[in-house]
């Protein structure tokens, strides 16, 4: 019973087993109900406890009351036994006035009664004053072993507790000492012990045979009628990078744990071509950064029975290329008519070269930010062709007939990309501006007077000449 202020003058018959009670003797706010356990008299201010524990046994040995310095016990200032009869025990309170217990008495007091086989059958009675209901959980920890982990919460209370695990995907687990139960494929085991019985302090310990995840989340929740705390622990396995991702640089991965208390912890490895596994395998190194280290890479931490995985990507930049852009003008102006070609040089990282064919090098022309597009007549682009050398290639843009129109800056961007999804494209550009202009056509006009003789004196005529350029 856990009610406080019961009315009543009755006595409650407790078989004995294995088990407990606990009985909160309080000043309550509003009506007592009527469960009979305490009785009240609020003229006088007296509350009283009574309890008789009884055997089932047949035996004629005489209970007994065990006190909190775990030796038989008379009558104290608060408890009053009754009688002791065979296979029975009768304890009243004895408590008037404003206070209702004495600090010192309050605790778990047990009632024992000894069977003639030897066996001993008892039952704790926790007896508390209002005034001290509290909880506090000291503390929530993690550890694991070869075959199982467990956690362990330890709590103090009064009066004394029940306690709820929560897991991550918010299932309760609400056992008894030495309760078993299995969920989703994973067995929870309760054992709870006493640290400090006077003081209603315990150790609750969940074993969990096996677990699996990323992060793994619990919640110890304490509580009894008047109270309750909650304490959260966390598992976690974390991918930290170390170095740079760049092209022939120094970088690894490290797999860390926390928030539990191991001996050893075994990493297990896996990412593009790569399987690593043990004990000393903590960090991966990818040293030198090659292409090849672009990928998805997996770490799995198994401490006992836990096996905690994550992911990271490790994305590499590809160097972004050198380009240059020249003409096959021999200099001077370009005037409109003539012929012109454009030749983008894109030259690549030399680490590139080992990638072969993941490696694509493509090229766009553009003409003051807008793309150009070959017509196949007057101006065509080339494709991005190697041009031999070991690291570079070619792109080009011819005109035919040069245009005024086509006066502006004319950009190379240049791509670098690879095969695998985790790398990032490498872009360089260069410009040229060309101006095209008209040329300069020098006329002659030669007058033969000898055909104008007949043309009478002042009269007037005119004469055009007309030139045709590109």
């Amino acid at each position: 019973a856990t009610s406080a202020g019961i009315t009543g003058n009755t006595s409650i018959n407790i078989t004995v087993k294995d088990a407990g009670i606990h009985v909160f003797i309080g000043i309550p706010s509003g009506s007592f109900p009527n469960n009979g356990l305490v009785s009240h008299n609020t003229r006088h201010r007296t509350y009283r406890l009574r309890f008789v524990c009884h055997s089932d046994s047949m035996d004629e040995n005489v209970g007994e009351l065990i006190g909190l310095n775990g030796s038989v016990m008379h009558n104290t200032s608060f408890l009053e036994i009754l009688h002791s009869l065979p296979g029975e025990l009768d304890v009243r309170s004895n408590v008037s006035g404003h206070t209702l217990m004495p600090p010192s008495e309050e605790g778990i007091y047990t009632c024992r009664i000894p069977l003639n086989n030897g066996e001993v059958e008892e039952i704790n009675i926790g007896i508390y004053r209002s005034n001290t209901a509290s909880i506090n959980i000291t503390s929530v920890v993690f550890r694991s072993e070869s075959s199982s982990s467990t956690l362990t919460c330890i709590s103090t209370g009064s009066p004394p507790t029940t306690v709820t695990w929560t897991v991550k995907d918010r299932q309760r687990i609400t056992m008894r000492d030495g309760d078993s139960e299995t969920r989703n494929g994973i067995t929870y085991q309760l054992k709870q012990t006493v640290i400090d019985r006077k003081n209603s302090t315990y150790s609750n310990v969940l074993n969990i045979s096996s677990a699996s995840g990323d992060i793994l989340e619990y919640a110890c929740t304490v509580s009894n009628s008047w109270s309750s705390d909650t304490k959260h622990t966390e598992v976690r396995v974390t991918i930290y990078a170390v170095g740079s991702e760049r092209l022939g640089e120094n970088y690894s991965l490290s797999c860390d744990v926390t928030g539990i208390n191991n001996v050893a912890v075994s990493y297990t490895w896996s990412g593009p071509g790569t399987t690593v596994q043990g004990r000393d395998h903590q960090q991966l190194f990818l040293s030198p950064v090659t292409l090849a280290a672009a990928g998805h890479y997996t770490c799995t931490a198994t401490v006992g029975s836990l096996h905690l995985t994550t992911s990271k990507n490790v994305t590499i930049a590809i160097p972004a290329p050198v380009v240059g852009v020249s003409s096959n003008a021999s200099g001077g102006d370009l005037y409109a008519g003539s012929i012109l070609t454009l030749c983008c040089t894109i030259t690549i990282n030399d680490q590139l070269m080992s990638a072969g064919n993941m490696v694509m090098v493509t090229s766009t022309w553009l003409k003051d930010s807008i793309t150009v597009t070959s017509n196949g007549q007057r101006i065509t682009t080339s494709q991005t062709k190697h041009s031999g050398s070991t690291d570079e290639y070619i792109s080009t843009l011819s005109f035919n007939t040069l245009r005024i129109g086509d006066t502006g800056k004319y950009t190379c961007q240049a791509n670098i990309s690879h095969s695998s999804l985790f790398t990032v494209v490498g872009i360089g550009m260069a410009n040229t501006t060309i101006m095209i202009t008209n040329p300069t056509v020098m006329l002659s006009l030669t007058l033969n007077t000898t055909r104008l003789l007949n043309v009478p004196p002042h009269n007037t005529f005119s004469l055009t000449c007309t030139a045709t350029v590109p």
